[in-house]
């Protein structure tokens, strides 16, 4: 047996998330100890030009990663790393850096990610990680309603059931916004049916936010599985820029269904992205998806059922070494409805 709920939204702000780290602190640690030992390498024969040159470069890194077009921003990136490729050439030559075995450590050290080469850089682009389930729900054997006043879900049963037009007072949940992260100036935007999720560190233990929109589900009690689907009207949109100086920059970027109930948080990843850049060079690399975008996943309740909240989430993890630095941000567009069907 099979049963839907729909979910359209009118939203107010929280903040209460359980954010995981999708790159380790034990992974840190290792990128760390890796570029540590290169950036040693470099101080010692980095003259007082080169030193200046470097400044120079970040500043200029600085400048071009706050760039709003895409475009305008890709070609500047490629503009600094012709300008100073022969800088960064005599830079690695003159500290006896091998830098094929430097990115290959930087692979091994993240074996979860699959890596192409951009240039002298590292990018890593999955989408579409949860399965698809759209032919195996049936959208006519039923609905749940909204919560009455006292708390508990009114089921329909009519096997003609067909879902009421967007905004239909019938179909209405509150929904949340919320979000958890390292804090700082600004972490995004946000509307009643959009975001984006905002990071910039050059910092070794890194800065994380993840922000999350969606509602609360009361799952029935006896539930073997739950089936969600999210349906964003105008897509998403990936973003990732990363700077090494004298060291390492990164910025990763992830959509996905985020489920938080019988004491657990998942996140059920969709699309993810990772910009790396190594010494002296700028990296950078974007998703976008226009128009409707489906984002579909399942999960196991507790039998005992109860309160889940089922959201859209974005997460964005920047991270510095050695002057290096990761600026990049997730954005959900157009979030206009959440199904959920039970199987029993």
């Amino acid at each position: 047996m099979k049963t839907l709920m729909y979910c359209l939204f009118f939203c107010f702000i929280s903040s209460t998330l359980v954010a995981q780290n999708s790159i380790s602190p034990q992974q840190r640690a290792q990128l760390n100890q890796i570029n540590f030992n290169y950036e040693q390498k470099l101080k010692r024969n980095l003259s007082k030009a080169d030193q200046q040159t470097l400044q120079l470069m970040q500043r200029e890194a600085v400048k071009i990663s706050n760039f709003q077009n895409l475009y305008q921003r890709k070609r500047a990136i490629a503009q600094f790393n012709q300008k100073y490729g022969k800088f960064r050439q005599n830079l690695l030559a003159k500290s006896s850096i091998n830098e094929p075995q430097y990115l290959q450590q930087i692979k091994n050290t993240l074996p979860q990610f699959t890596f192409q080469q951009k240039g002298k850089s590292l990018v890593a682009l999955k989408k579409s990680n949860t399965p698809n389930y759209s032919k195996k729900i049936n959208l006519k054997r039923g609905s749940y309603r909204p919560a009455t006043p006292k708390g508990r879900a009114v089921p329909t049963r009519n096997t003609n059931y067909t879902p009421p037009p967007s905004g239909a007072a019938t179909t209405s949940f509150a929904a949340t916004f919320e979000e958890i992260g390292c804090g700082g100036d600004y972490n995004g935007e946000y509307d009643s049916d959009q975001f984006s999720t905002f990071s910039s560190a050059a910092l070794i233990n890194g800065c994380e936010n993840t922000r999350a929109l969606g509602s609360n589900f009361n799952i029935p009690a006896g539930v073997k599985r739950v089936r969600v689907k999210v349906t964003l009207n105008e897509g998403y949109l990936l973003s990732s820029v990363a700077f090494g100086m004298a060291g390492y920059g990164q910025n990763y970027n992830e959509i996905g269904i985020m489920v938080h109930g019988g004491g657990q948080t998942q996140f059920h990843k969709d699309a993810e992205l990772l910009a790396i850049a190594p010494v002296a060079y700028m990296a950078d690399i974007d998703s976008k998806m226009d128009g409707t975008y489906i984002m579909e996943s399942s999960f196991v309740p507790v039998s005992s059922g109860g309160t889940y909240r089922i959201k859209a989430y974005g997460k964005s993890f920047s991270l510095g070494i050695a002057g290096g630095m990761g600026v990049g941000y997730s954005q959900i567009k157009g979030l206009s409805e959440i199904e959920v069907s039970y199987e029993y």
